[in-house]
């Protein structure tokens, strides 16, 4: 039985925050996927990462997917993520968090590249 509370909601306000919550998390997808391509044009489009994500496919069901390679697939013209087993997974197949975490660590392993880089270059001018 359906109490009076569920029949007295507002389902109008309900659907605007549902819409609400479906456009902010459409616009990061698109702020993560714009700064994942910047990323990769930054660095010849394909880096190393080690890092584990979440993955759901039809073919092997829910497994961690252990992230060693993100790259821009050119004959499919897509970003990706690849492990050394040789499977790949498409970026519209990883989940928001997910994508925002290989943004993270894309970033962070440039960033300290290019402070260690620094660091070298003022040590062989001393």
């Amino acid at each position: 039985m359906i109490s009076s509370a569920a029949v007295n909601m507002d389902i109008d306000r309900f659907n605007r925050g549902i819409i609400e919550i479906q456009e902010k998390l459409f616009d990061a997808e698109m702020q993560v996927t714009r700064l994942a391509i910047d990323l990769l044009g930054s660095c010849g489009g394909r880096i190393s990462l080690n890092i584990e994500i979440p993955y759901l496919s039809i073919s092997t069901g829910y497994r961690t997917f252990i992230v060693e390679t993100f790259f821009f697939d050119e004959d499919l013209n897509r970003l990706a993520v690849a492990e050394n087993s040789g499977l790949v997974a498409a970026w519209d197949e990883i989940d928001i968090q997910s994508k925002e975490l290989i943004v993270n660590e894309t970033y962070m392993l440039l960033t300290s590249d290019r402070i260690f880089n620094r660091l070298a270059e003022k040590e062989d001018i001393n």
